[in-house]
């Protein structure tokens, strides 16, 4: 399967649902540029990776791309229900210690930090 991606808003934070494989070429592409145009309209972004079934380098190097996009507060973006293989990746790259992990996705789970909510552009 190829990378699905949905948002969902809810309470002014922009869900990003992956399912598939982020992987070299497009689909990284598209992981990037999905999320990126939530950063920039929305305070806070979670990403969920509990669908996502492969990521490999180029994957991680998207995530981290958009870690520093995010910038400050840490919170801004938060990456949500890594399991197995891409918990252990994150672990291994270090980007675990770079952006907040949280087991779930649900509005109530996320850590404290900067108010979210959606940014109006004028």
């Amino acid at each position: 399967m190829d990378l699905i991606l949905d948002t969902v808003l809810q309470d002014g934070i922009a869900t990003v649902i992956c399912r598939g494989r982020v992987r070299h070429g497009a689909t990284a592409r598209h992981f990037r540029g999905w999320i990126g145009n939530e950063l920039s309209r929305c305070r806070r972004v979670v990403v969920d990776l509990g669908g996502v079934t492969q990521m490999d380098a180029r994957g991680l190097g998207m995530l981290a791309v958009l870690i520093r996009q995010a910038g400050t507060p840490r919170g801004r973006l938060v990456v949500a229900r890594t399991a197995g293989r891409i918990s252990y990746l994150l672990r291994l790259t270090g980007l675990d210690a770079l952006v907040k992990c949280v087991p779930s996705a649900a509005f109530r789970d996320l850590p404290e930090g900067e108010p979210a909510g959606h940014v109006a552009r004028g």
